[in-house]
């Protein structure tokens, strides 16, 4: 749980009772066991069609809060792949374009294996 006493995580790293784990964040691991008390938190989620918010919170105050940008024109990122991968012979990887020319479209199924990469 994160805390506002930092003079008592000061103490305590001082002590041997707690150690450094990261330093950005500055995070700490108590090394002694501690009782068993938790937190209530509540996530709250926004789900939009462009971007998606996020909050985590307790009675209190906010904990947390973010927001995440959603990928745009995934439909048309597909089309230019189809398009990429029509223009290749089957099963082989090989561009038609660069090994015919203008009319691979004529030549499909002839020299299979003209760029010797099959």
């Amino acid at each position: 749980m994160p805390t506002e006493r930092y003079g008592k995580a000061r103490r305590m790293l001082r002590d041997g009772r707690a150690k450094v784990v990261k330093a950005k964040p500055f995070t700490i691991q108590l090394t002694y066991e501690t009782t068993k008390y938790t937190q209530p938190i509540t996530l709250g989620i926004d789900a939009g069609y462009q971007s998606i918010g996020f909050s985590a919170i307790t009675e209190k105050k906010e904990l947390l809060a973010g927001e995440c940008q959603l990928l745009q024109g995934q439909v048309e990122r597909n089309r230019e792949r189809l398009m990429y991968r029509r223009q290749m012979e089957p099963g082989c990887g090989v561009n038609h374009n660069e090994i015919y020319g203008d009319d691979a479209k004529a030549n499909i199924g002839r020299n299979r294996n003209v760029s010797g990469k099959c």
